[in-house]
């Protein structure tokens, strides 16, 4: 769920979330809101692990699985395809981008 590449147990605290930077680099603004809304719900503090996130979503409360609904439908509905930004990014990007 962030940057770090280190065991999930590992923190650092200048760690975010990397769909929320993934989001905001390539100009998602919408989904990065929706994103940011919906992480917020799981009360998560940053930095988390994808265990965090596990965790809390196997103890949600009714109302976290409605506004967690809401999301996800508002995410469909308003963030709109994502892949023409995504596309743009990976061009702009494309000297700097390295797959291992």
């Amino acid at each position: 769920m962030t940057r770090d590449d280190s065991p999930a147990t590992s923190r650092r605290p200048d760690d975010d979330p990397i769909i929320l930077e993934a989001l905001a680099s390539a100009a998602c603004t919408r989904a990065l809101d929706i994103t940011r809304e919906a992480l917020a719900v799981l009360g998560l503090p940053a930095p988390f692990t994808e265990a965090d996130v596990d965790a809390a979503m196997a103890g949600l409360t009714p109302e976290q699985e409605a506004a967690l609904g809401a999301s996800n439908r508002r995410y469909f509905d308003e963030a709109g395809d994502l892949a023409p930004n995504v596309i743009a990014f990976v061009r702009k990007q494309q000297a700097s981008i390295r797959v291992p």
